[in-house]
């Protein structure tokens, strides 16, 4: 599981919608990506690289089709925090 252990996906808020597994997959990837655990990328720390790697799996789970709200269930976020960040990553990558 990489950098993700069993408490960390619990630590996410509990998405109702069926796409739990599809946002623990992202988050999953995104950790082993970054080398950021898990629960730091679900957790409060703003630092500019765990917020980016927050960001960046917003973006990714937006491209796969998840709502704002899914996601902010997951993340325990507001929908306007998820498309704030969604939208970030959109520009980091020149694409807003």
């Amino acid at each position: 599981m990489g950098h993700l252990r069993h408490d960390d996906l619990q630590r996410c808020s509990q998405i109702r919608h069926g796409k739990r597994a599809e946002m623990e997959e992202i988050l999953r990837e995104i950790s082993a990506a970054t080398g950021i655990p898990g629960h730091v990328i679900c957790g409060r720390d703003r630092t500019a690289h765990v917020a980016e790697a927050r960001q960046l799996a917003y973006y990714v789970a937006r491209r796969k089709g998840l709502t704002l709200m899914q996601i902010g269930e997951f993340f325990g976020r507001d929908h306007t925090s998820v498309s704030h960040g969604a939208r970030e990553e959109a520009k980091r990558r020149g694409e807003a």
